[in-house]
């Protein structure tokens, strides 16, 4: 997986340059995609989790049944 992220010049990758070679090239530190992707879904989907585990969803049930969206978006936003 390395060798594929450092041979592709495409954003896929972030470098970040740490210093200087004894040959005197530049040193870089790679953060792939996956290192910042990864972690962000997995803490949207946690997130997600913690607003649905707040709402009272009996009362939320009543909203989405009877059709009354705006009522419904309303309590979601008081419980975020």
């Amino acid at each position: 997986m390395l060798t594929v992220a450092k041979g592709i010049k495409a954003p896929i990758k972030i470098l970040f340059a740490t210093g200087y070679k004894e040959d005197g090239t530049r040193q870089y530190n790679l953060l792939g995609l996956g290192d910042i992707v990864l972690p962000g879904i997995f803490l949207a989907l946690n997130l997600r989790w913690d607003i649905i585990r707040t709402m009272d969803k009996a009362k939320m049930e009543i909203l989405v049944k009877g059709k009354k969206g705006a009522e419904a978006l309303a309590i979601f936003k008081e419980a975020v």
